[in-house]
């Protein structure tokens, strides 16, 4: 059984009451240990009040030479009297000690506690009678025996936490004190089953369904020994009646509003709850059932339930704003439905600046009330990037023209799109490192401008970094450029300006020549190409180079053909032949009368036509005969030429 409360009974009191009497009756004395109140016994404390004759004696006293009360034991009479004494536990025997009664009569002493009237059991005591709930003693009582009196038990049938003694003190008082031994403490145990309404229980051999209270005790095994007491209480625990605070009509659009139910600890459960929250956005539009199930402690279940109607919101959008720049200009937001509100940093009614908002991410909130009433937020993140600043530098700075300079680009970034534009006209558009040749003199600007991979552009320009000097122009002319092996003397003419001292490499393996203005004589019989290159230099260092061909070829051919030619044996001008043929090392040539027949053909340099068909033939008539050749010379250059011949034996 289970133990809801527990707490300890005094069991027994002992009071002495001596009786100033010498005849002793009932002699039974028990060993007693007298204690007076105010006084704390086995832990139960004990006090007392009073009306009447009450006072305190200063001496100890025995009657009957066997019971004796202690000094400053308890004076009840002469006189009427009304003592109590209160326990701060509940007690139901009480043992006690009576001295100095009667003489002359009895003195009367009734006993009643708070829980009903007690039994008095006599111990052992002279000239006393015990009727009912009263002790009479000491009447007849002889002076040798200083009274009547006696040791006496106190027995409840239910424990009590007060005691009340009464009486008429006729004679000299009576004195009384309390037997320690006698306060003993119970052990009272609380148990309670808890039976919910409608339901049952069995116990103690059957089933019950309406309350009630079983007592078991266990005796300490003494008349004021302490017992153990069980009460076993069956209480019927009402059915709970939870109930849930009403929930308005929520929005779809929400995420969550609380529930509350009461008592609360209890389970909520429909669709759209998680806990003690209903989230509408989940549970969707519509009318939903929420349960809310309670158990109390005493496993007592009851139910209830609510209905949340959850009203639908149209979709909202909230148009994405790209990757922005901070230096770039405001951007329109665009809400649907329109005439809702824009929030977030850098936003005015509904516009984004990018350079109040500041570089990095911002959200940016677009709010809008439907016609229900239902207010739906939209979030877009907007990403504001920084400009890039280009970072470059040049390794060589000064230098003569035609100067070259390897930009390196340091800014650090990735995936970029670079611009270069050097000063001088010219761009590239790589990354990383660029090389490029300033072919003037000069000062130039030099511009990095750089678009991130965001699409942030950024520029930046130092000024005159590049510095190339003008330096010499190297020029010159040669006569003839082109010669034949048999005159190979070429006449050099410098026209190089700013330029004070000059070298000359003429391209044939001879010596290095430092003449203005030389002259050279390459080897004859040969046909080569040289090529001749003047370096002019200034007093700064600075050179500059120019380069040209001289060909040295072979002679050009010349050849000579008369128009007429006489066959007539008589040794002058017997022959078409070439009167002169200078340089030729090829020729081919075909001879044609007038009706375009072939009457001679030759590929012989020093060919010969006699008038005869092929030299062996029959005999062509006279007339003018047409003749066509080709003749090249020993570096292959080809010359045609055609003409008409005249052909006559003047018989």
């Amino acid at each position: 059984m289970k133990t809801n409360t527990q707490y300890s009974l005094l069991n027994c009191f002992t009071l002495f009451i001596f009786v100033f009497n010498t005849h002793f009756v009932n002699i039974k004395a028990q060993a007693c240990v007298a204690v007076v109140p105010p006084t704390t016994v086995n832990g139960v404390a004990i006090t007392a009040s009073f009306t009447g004759a009450v006072s305190t004696f200063t001496n100890p006293w025995t009657s009957c030479t066997v019971f004796t009360t202690p000094a400053n034991s308890v004076h009840l009479g002469p006189g009427a009297f009304n003592y109590t004494l209160n326990f701060s536990a509940p007690v139901n025997c009480l043992n006690f000690i009576l001295t100095a009664t009667g003489q002359g009569g009895n003195e009367d002493f009734t006993f009643t506690t708070n829980s009903g009237t007690p039994t008095i059991d006599d111990n052992g005591s002279c000239y006393t009678v015990i009727n009912g709930n009263t002790i009479l003693s000491g009447a007849s009582a002889p002076n040798i025996s200083n009274g009547g009196g006696g040791d006496f038990t106190i027995v409840n049938p239910l424990p009590f936490t007060s005691l009340t003694i009464t009486g008429s003190g006729p004679w000299a008082g009576s004195l009384f004190a309390i037997c320690a031994a006698s306060i003993n403490s119970n052990t009272v145990i609380e148990d309670s089953i808890y039976v919910c309404a409608g339901d049952s229980v069995f116990f103690d051999g059957s089933y019950h369904t309406t309350a009630a209270v079983f007592s078991d005790t266990v005796s300490g095994g003494s008349i004021c020994g302490g017992d153990s007491i069980t009460n076993t209480h069956i209480i019927i625990a009402p059915l709970p009646s939870p109930t849930i605070n009403p929930i308005v009509d929520q929005c779809e659009s929400l995420d969550s509003v609380e529930l509350i139910g009461n008592p609360n600890g209890g389970v909520f459960s429909g669709i759209g709850v998680t806990g003690t929250n209903f989230n509408p956005s989940i549970a969707g539009a519509g009318t939903h059932t929420v349960t809310y199930e309670y158990t109390d402690g005493y496993s007592c279940y009851g139910s209830t339930t609510i209905d949340i109607t959850v009203k639908p919101v149209p979709p909202l959008t909230f148009e994405p704003v790209g990757e922005l720049c901070i230096n770039g200009s405001p951007v329109n937001l665009i809400g649907d439905p329109t005439g809702g509100i824009f929030s977030g940093n850098g936003v005015t009614g509904n516009s984004f600046d990018p350079i109040t908002a500041g570089t990095g991410s911002h959200t940016l909130s677009y709010e809008y009330t439907f016609p229900n009433g239902c207010t739906s937020i939209k979030q877009i993140v907007v990403s504001v990037n920084e400009i890039p600043v280009p970072v470059f530098i040049g390794d060589n700075l000064l230098g003569c023209k035609s100067h070259t300079v390897l930009f390196t680009d340091n800014t650090g970034l990735t995936n970029e799109i670079c611009t270069w534009q050097f000063g001088d006209g010219t761009t590239s558009n790589n990354c990383d490192s660029v090389s490029h040749t300033y072919l003037a003199g000069g000062v130039y600007d030099v511009t990095l401008t750089i678009e991130s991979e965001e699409g942030c552009i950024g520029s930046t320009t130092l000024t005159d970094y590049i510095e190339v000097l003008e330096g010499p122009t190297a020029n010159f002319t040669a006569s003839p450029m082109v010669t034949n092996y048999n005159e190979t003397e070429v006449h050099f003419t410098n026209a190089s300006t700013n330029a004070t001292n000059f070298i000359w490499e003429f391209g044939d393996n001879s010596a290095q020549v430092f003449e203005t203005n030389p002259t050279h004589i390459y080897p004859t019989g040969i046909t080569n190409d040289y090529y001749v290159t003047l370096y002019a230099m200034d007093n700064s260092g600075c050179i500059d180079s120019t380069t040209l061909l001289i060909q040295v070829v072979f002679p050009d051919l010349e050849y000579e053909l008369p128009n007429v030619f006489t066959p007539n044996g008589d040794s002058e001008n017997d022959v078409f032949k070439l009167i002169k043929a200078d340089n030729i090392s090829e020729l081919e040539v075909i001879i044609l009368n007038r009706w375009g027949n072939l009457v001679f053909e030759s590929k012989e340099v020093n060919f010969k036509w006699n008038g005869l068909k092929q030299n062996t033939g029959e005999e062509c008539t006279d007339g003018t005969y047409f003749y066509k050749i080709k003749l090249s010379n020993k570096s292959g250059k080809e010359v045609e030429g055609h003409g008409f011949i005249h052909l006559s034996r003047g018989e």
